[in-house]
């Protein structure tokens, strides 16, 4: 909303909005409101996955959403330009799990804000370029040379709809942390394996979101699966411990949080919780946390 009243966003055809959150889920009219010229669309997307009949349901949305980009901007999107960008995106995806694991396997050649920045450009230019450039990535990432360094092992967790400033995440690793995992820019790595070619993509791209989707704070599936989601994140990346960094006031992240919270203390996972605000430019109490909590681990 902002951007828009700063003219920040001419160029743009439109905005589909989704129910991740209150918030979000009243600034689609909002938007159209201020701005009744502007193409805007809202997307049901499920809230409960574990009903028999959500595969079904996402894709009738998705059907109805390619119709409106069809009705009100002469977009068609037929089966095979989107077969075609699915294949597009499972090879961006590909490329994003082979950064992620590389960082795992070695973080001193990949910091989370060098990780977070390649990500956050990705989004910006046209995935058929953008391929490119992380196979180039990838490719002279190995012969980077840096050291591994006494350093914390964690998990960033709450980060997955507004994001962290910069300088956030520099604190954080300056303070003697390797970020193994995280759940940024969630929505570009949403799935976790090749979504299905073959067949109705509406369909596949709606069986996808069921059985291939990431755990999330914006569904719901059992009181328990989040924190084993969680806990299995962190094993398998071999962590240390988990740092929590909701935005303030972000409720489905803080209320996750407890749960979460709950299932860490049960598996013996330490975890810290440093919340951020938009545009926050000082980071010296958060510093002087994340410090304390690393050398409580290093030194104990």
């Amino acid at each position: 909303l902002e951007l828009g009243f700063q003219g920040q966003v001419k160029g743009v055809d439109g905005f589909v909005f989704s129910n991740i959150c209150d918030v979000a889920r009243n600034l689609g009219s909002i938007y159209q409101r201020n701005f009744p010229e502007a193409f805007v669309e809202y997307l049901h997307l499920p809230q409960n996955s574990t009903s028999p009949a959500v595969a079904a349901y996402a894709a009738a949305e998705l059907r109805r959403l390619a119709e409106s980009f069809r009705e009100r901007l002469g977009l068609a999107v037929t089966p095979t330009a989107l077969t075609k960008s699915i294949e597009t995106y499972n090879a961006l995806r590909a490329r994003f799990r082979a950064l992620y694991a590389l960082r795992i396997a070695e973080p001193q050649k990949l910091s989370t804000t060098e990780l977070y920045t390649v990500l956050r450009a990705t989004t910006l230019a046209p995935p058929e370029e953008s391929i490119g450039s992380l196979d180039a990535l990838l490719a002279g990432l190995p012969q980077r040379e840096s050291r591994p360094r006494d350093r914390l092992r964690v998990v960033l967790e709450g980060v997955f709809c507004e994001q962290p400033p910069l300088g956030l995440l520099e604190v954080l690793e300056d303070a003697g942390c390797y970020v193994v995992e995280d759940d940024l820019l969630l929505g570009w790595r949403w799935f976790t394996t090749d979504v299905a070619t073959d067949g109705d993509p509406f369909e596949r791209l709606g069986a996808a979101y069921v059985n291939q989707a990431v755990p999330s704070s914006t569904r719901h599936e059992s009181r328990q699966h989040r924190a084993d989601g969680l806990i299995e994140k962190v094993r398998r990346a071999r962590a240390d411990a988990v740092v929590f960094m909701p935005a303030k006031f972000c409720e489905p992240a803080l209320f996750d949080y407890v749960l979460m919270k709950q299932g860490l203390e049960r598996a013996g996972i330490p975890h810290l919780l440093v919340e951020f605000e938009e545009k926050m430019w000082t980071f010296e109490r958060t510093r002087n946390e994340i410090e304390t909590f690393v050398e409580s681990m290093l030194f104990e």
